[in-house]
């Protein structure tokens, strides 16, 4: 069950030579941040009682939108740059790269 919750090693691998710009865009921003800013945005609307159609084409609702997929496409950014950050150390160390001096 742990290796299922855990990256393996040949997993990071195939990750890794895609690079970081598109791990940080794809499990960052589209993963938690575009989700996250939506589902935010849609709990105000419905909270204040504007949730509808009409909030389409609402001036506060796209600069709520807008605002929420800034910052939570920068907070999933950051996270998903943990994460990378988190892997590579892992299998740093797994190998022994960071013994050599």
């Amino acid at each position: 069950m742990t290796e299922r919750r855990h990256a393996s090693r040949a997993e990071w691998e195939r990750i890794r030579a895609r690079g970081r710009a598109r791990f940080l865009l794809w499990n960052g921003v589209m993963a938690r941040g575009v989700p996250m800013a939506i589902a935010t945005v849609l709990l105000i609307q419905a909270f204040q009682g504007e949730l509808g159609m009409g909030m389409l084409v609402s001036r506060g609702f796209h600069a709520r939108l807008l605002g929420a997929l800034l910052l939570f496409s920068a907070g999933g950014a950051l996270s998903a740059f943990a994460r990378w950050k988190s892997l590579e150390l892992r299998f740093q160390e797994e190998s022994g790269a960071g013994d050599a001096s």
